[in-house]
C-alpha cells in the first residue's frame, strides 16, 4: 500500500479522536470558587481526594478552599488566581506570601515568582514587569530613581525596584549602588 493511501486511511480516525477530545473539553461545565469563574482550559479539581477526569491542562487545575469562599489556586503553587479574563486568554495572580497582609511576605528572601508557575503551560506578556527586591540592606535608599522602601515591619531594610520587561531567559539589567 502507497504511503499516501495510508494517510487516507487515518486522517479520518484522527479528526474522529480530535472532534470527541474537543467536544469533551466544550461539554465541561463551568465552575465556581467564590467570584471566580473556571472554564476550560482551567478547570476545578478537589484537593481532597484524587482529580477527576481533567477539563482541561493539568497545569491550569484550580483548587478551591473546602466552603469554596476564598480565593482559589493554582494546582502546587502558592499563586492566587485573581481574576481569569477568557477574551484575551489571560489570568491575574499573585503569590500569598505578597498579598496575605501581614507584611511578612517581602520580608523573607527565598522566592522566586516566576518558578512558582510552569513556564512551558504559559506565555507571560511582554508587558509585564519584573518586580525586583533588594533584601539586607544598609538603610540607604540606592541613589538610582524607581526604587521604593519596601521594609514595612521587616526587620532589615528592603526596597523594590520595578524592572524591565519580564524575560524568563533574560533579567533586567537593575542599577545599584
Amino acid at each position: 500500500m502507497r504511503p499516501a493511501s495510508l494517510l487516507l486511511l487515518l486522517l479520518p480516525s484522527l479528526l474522529l479522536q480530535f472532534h470527541h477530545h474537543h467536544r469533551a473539553h466544550a461539554d465541561c461545565e463551568p465552575a465556581t470558587c467564590g467570584n471566580l469563574t473556571v472554564r476550560y482550559p482551567f478547570w476545578l479539581g478537589n484537593s481532597n481526594q484524587p482529580s477527576s477526569t481533567p477539563c482541561g491542562h493539568p497545569a491550569f487545575e484550580v483548587l478551591c478552599s473546602d466552603d469554596g469562599s476564598s480565593a482559589a489556586s493554582l494546582k502546587g503553587s502558592t499563586l492566587q488566581v485573581r481574576s481569569i479574563n477568557y477574551t484575551n486568554s489571560s489570568f491575574v495572580a499573585s503569590h500569598t506570601r505578597i498579598t496575605d497582609g501581614n507584611g511578612g511576605g517581602v520580608c523573607r528572601a527565598h522566592f522566586n515568582m516566576s518558578a512558582a508557575i510552569s513556564p512551558n503551560a504559559f506565555t507571560i506578556s511582554r508587558r509585564n514587569r519584573a518586580l525586583c527586591f533588594f533584601y539586607n540592606c544598609n538603610g540607604t535608599k540606592p541613589s538610582q530613581r524607581g526604587y521604593v522602601n519596601a521594609t514595612s515591619n521587616c526587620s532589615t531594610p528592603i526596597f523594590a525596584y520595578l524592572g524591565g520587561s519580564y524575560n524568563l531567559d533574560s533579567p533586567p539589567a537593575i542599577a545599584t549602588g
